[in-house]
């Protein structure tokens, strides 16, 4: 896909920003003259890395980040260090690791709201929600605005099965971050996931105009639509999920096929799994619904085809798939 997400566009410029500004910084400090002078240009370009290794943990470039906050000295850096550190060591699935970093800091930092909230990171990954929660809880008992732990305890309430407390959150987090898509998608899900798929869509629809191409967006519409009966919109808006993120997700592979499957088109349906067990052949969703699919495929009356404007795009699509692959 040509089009980046803005997110991720704002991270590649913020990047070549920040290495301006340290080379720049560098440069300095091997002109400099005194002590002063140069300790104060020397916890500068500490700062600067800091924030650059900030950034490629964003962009999901969590080696470069690791070795980044791994550089930077102890004496004046120890809490973003462990910070940093932890969430590398988290994001690379190291997660004994990262839980021995995060005892360390805490015990140096006993009320840091990036390491308690990273504590609760580690444990909603690990599968510990209320455990997690209760990291949430306190370290907005430290910093009570603190977007990155309200975003986090909202998710933990979600998980807890909480969603209208989690939405409390969600709602004010958008009023105050209105062009934060992450935050618009997490409130639509919130919304479905409490059992108001109605009120779940503008939100998706939202994110969606801001050209925000998540996922998560057209899964959540998919779920909606199919909830609601509106399944030509569902099929739709799978077809769509395809064609702008092609690699973006197994579940839009299961979409698809899902949407397929409602209307007995049990070939295309296979077709789709085909084309997404190749990009994701480890994918237990995928696996499961190819199995559900061959079981249909032994049922020849469920095999019809509906013509309808829907399905004849996905014809169209699964032929211009065909052709990319034949070139490449």
């Amino acid at each position: 896909m040509d089009k980046k997400a803005p997110r991720i566009n704002g991270v590649h410029r913020e990047i070549k920003k920040l290495k301006k500004k340290i080379a720049a910084t560098q440069k300095q400090a091997k002109i400099v003259k005194g002590k002063i002078a140069a300790g104060g240009l020397a916890g500068q370009l500490d700062n600067l890395k800091n924030s650059l290794a900030w950034q490629y943990l964003d962009l999901g470039e969590y080696d470069a980040g690791l070795a980044l906050y791994r550089e930077l000295p102890w004496q004046t850096q120890r809490e973003a260090k462990y910070n940093g550190i932890a969430r590398a060591l988290i994001e690379m699935e190291y997660y004994d690791e990262a839980g021995r970093v995060l005892n360390k800091g805490l015990k140096r930092f006993p009320e840091s709201t990036p390491l308690l909230v990273g504590m609760g990171l580690l444990l909603r990954r690990l599968g510990y929600e209320f455990d997690a929660f209760k990291y949430f809880e306190r370290a907005l008992e430290f910093a009570p605005d603190d977007k990155s732990a309200l975003y986090d305890k909202a998710l933990a309430l979600n998980d807890l099965g909480y969603h209208e407390d989690a939405l409390t959150i969600l709602k004010g987090l958008v009023e105050v971050y209105p062009d934060d898509p992450e935050y618009i998608i997490e409130l639509g899900q919130t919304f479905y996931s409490a059992g108001l798929p109605e009120d779940s869509i503008p939100f998706f629809q939202k994110a969606k105009g801001m050209g925000y191409p998540a996922p998560g967006i057209y899964g959540g519409l998919f779920c909606a639509y199919m909830d609601l009966g509106m399944k030509k919109e569902a099929l739709d808006i799978a077809q769509e999920g395809i064609e702008k993120l092609p690699d973006g997700h197994p579940g839009l592979h299961e979409n698809l096929a899902e949407g397929c499957k409602e209307f007995g088109c049990i070939n295309e349906a296979r077709d789709v799994l085909h084309e997404g067990l190749k990009k994701f052949p480890d994918d237990d969703g995928l696996k499961k619904l190819q199995k559900d699919i061959e079981d249909e495929a032994d049922r020849p009356e469920k095999d019809k085809k509906p013509l309808m404007i829907g399905l004849i795009l996905l014809l169209t699509l699964l032929k211009k798939t065909g052709e990319k692959r034949f070139k490449k």
